[in-house]
C-alpha cells in the first residue's frame, strides 16, 4: 500500500520505500545464488580478475550481479577493448565502472573488482529514485494519466518484468535515466540544449540511444504541419535549424563507435583480422559484430528453435500493441499540440518494438522497450486496471520478475 500512495508521500518516504526494496531484492538474488547452484552455460564469457585483488568475503556476494553481459561490461571496464566482439557492447558504463573503481580505491587503498559491483548496484538505487521521480513528472504532463494509473505506474516501475536488469551491472538504469531525463527538459522544461545533452550521453550508453533522434525529428514533421495553419515560418526556421543539429549530435556517438570500432578491427594496426571485415565499414561494423557472434539481423531470430526465447519477449509486445490498438485513436483524435508528447512517445516506443521484431532478438524485448520510454510502466499499469487483460498483465510482472531474479542469478540464460 506504501507504493500505492507514492506519487503523495513525501520525497523522503519515497525514497526510504525504494531502497528498502531494492536492498530487499539484492539480498534475495544474493541468497538464492547461494541456494541454487550456477548453471555452467557454455561458449559464455569469462570474468577476468587477474588484474585486480580478490576480496573474498565480498566475491561470494558480488559473483551473484557478475552473469551474462554484466561479465562483459565488467571485463572491458579491466582490460579496455580487446576482442572483436567486444565492440557490440558501448563504453559508457564500463567506463563508469572503471572510473567508480578508481574513485573508491582512493579510499580502501587496494583495486577490486568487487568494489567495481558493489558501486555500480548502490548508483543503480540512486537512479531508481531519479527515475520515479521523472516518471511521475513526465506522465503527470499526460491529461489522460488521472491519479489511480499514476500510482500503479510507479509501482510497475519499482516491481516491473526486468527488475532484475535495472538492479545489475546492466546498462537498463543508467539508458533509462538519461533517456527519460532528456524526454523531461526536452517536452517539460523545453530546454532543447540540455535534452540534446540528456541524449548525448544515452547514445553512448546503448545502440538504440541513437533512435531519442526521433523525438526531434518528429517533432520537426509536426512544425512542418503548423507551417501550413500560421505565418510563423521565420520562427520555425530558426529552431528547426536548431533541432537538425541536435539530431546530429544524438547520432554522432554512434558513427563515432562504429568508425573507432573499424579502425580497431579491420585496421591496419590490427593483429588478426576478421573475415567479415572484407564487407565492413562505418555504417555497418556494428552489424557485422552482432550478426557474427550473436546471429542478429533481419528477421534470423525466428527459428523453431527460439520458441522459448520468443515467448519470453511475447507478453510486453501484447501488452503494448493492446494500448496502442484500444487507446490511441481516442488520444489522437484530441489536438497536436496537446498531445505532442505522446504523439512522439508513442512513435518512438514503435520503433524501438519494430527493431526488436525485425533485427535484435526478441527476449530481450522486456528490458529494451521498459527502459527506452517511461511509457511502458504506464501501459502495464492500463493493461492492469483493464477488467479482460488485468490477471494476464498481473501473472506476467509477477512471474517475470521473480524468475527474472531467480534464473538470472544463477546463470540461467534470462537475458
Amino acid at each position: 500500500m506504501a507504493l500505492r500512495k507514492m506519487s503523495q508521500c513525501s520525497l523522503m518516504g519515497s525514497i526510504i520505500v525504494i531502497t528498502a526494496i531494492r536492498l530487499a531484492i539484492l539480498g534475495t538474488c544474493v541468497i538464492l545464488d547461494f541456494v541454487i547452484s550456477d548453471h555452467n552455460p557454455s561458449g559464455v564469457e569469462q570474468l577476468d580478475d587477474s588484474h585486480y585483488d580478490d576480496v573474498r568475503p565480498l566475491r561470494s556476494v558480488t559473483s551473484t550481479f557478475l552473469k551474462w553481459d554484466a561479465v562483459h561490461y565488467t571485463n572491458i571496464a579491466v582490460t579496455w577493448y580487446v576482442k572483436d566482439y567486444q565492440f557490440a557492447f558501448f563504453p559508457a558504463l564500463p567506463m563508469l565502472i572503471w572510473g567508480g573503481e578508481k574513485i573508491i580505491s582512493l579510499f580502501v587503498g587496494f583495486h577490486s573488482l568487487d568494489t567495481m559491483v558493489i558501486f555500480i548496484l548502490s548508483l543503480n538505487i540512486v537512479v531508481q529514485i531519479c527515475l520515479l521521480i521523472l516518471l511521475k513528472s513526465i506522465l503527470f504532463e499526460l491529461p489522460f494519466v488521472d491519479d489511480e494509473v499514476l500510482d500503479f505506474s510507479l509501482l510497475v516501475q519499482v516491481l516491473n518484468p526486468a527488475t532484475i536488469f535495472f538492479t545489475s551491472v546492466y546498462t537498463e538504469s543508467i539508458f533509462a535515466l538519461f533517456t527519460w531525463l532528456g524526454i523531461y527538459l526536452y517536452f517539460i522544461r523545453k530546454n532543447i540544449i540540455l535534452a540534446t545533452c540528456s541524449f548525448f550521453v544515452a547514445s553512448w550508453i546503448r545502440s538504440n540511444g541513437s533512435l531519442n533522434a526521433i523525438f526531434i525529428i518528429g517533432d520537426i514533421f509536426l512544425d512542418g504541419l503548423e507551417w501550413m495553419a500560421f505565418d510563423t515560418v521565420s520562427l520555425l526556421r530558426v529552431i528547426n535549424f536548431i533541432k537538425v543539429i541536435s539530431v546530429f549530435i544524438i547520432l554522432l556517438p554512434g558513427l563515432l563507435w562504429s568508425m573507432f570500432a573499424l579502425e580497431s578491427i579491420c585496421g591496419l594496426n590490427s593483429e588478426a583480422v576478421p573475415s567479415y571485415c572484407e564487407h565492413a565499414n562505418s555504417f555497418n561494423i556494428y552489424s557485422l559484430i552482432q550478426a557474427n557472434y550473436w546471429n542478429v539481423g533481419a528477421f534470423r531470430f525466428y527459428q523453431w528453435r527460439q520458441l522459448p526465447n520468443i515467448l519470453l519477449g511475447s507478453p510486453i509486445i501484447l501488452l503494448t500493441i493492446r494500448f496502442f490498438y484500444t487507446e490511441c485513436p481516442r488520444l489522437f483524435h484530441e489536438s497536436l499540440k496537446r498531445n505532442r508528447m505522446f504523439i512522439l512517445l508513442t512513435f518512438q516506443v514503435v520503433v524501438n518494438m519494430a527493431v526488436v521484431l525485425i533485427f535484435a532478438h526478441i527476449n530481450i524485448a522486456n528490458r529494451l522497450l521498459l527502459s527506452c520510454s517511461p511509457l511502458l510502466p504506464l501501459i502495464i499499469a492500463y493493461n492492469l486496471r483493464s477488467s479482460d487483460w488485468n490477471i494476464f498483465t498481473k501473472y506476467y510482472v509477477i512471474i517475470f520478475m521473480v524468475f527474472g531474479i531467480i534464473l538470472h542469478c544463477n546463470n540461467f540464460p534470462w537475458t
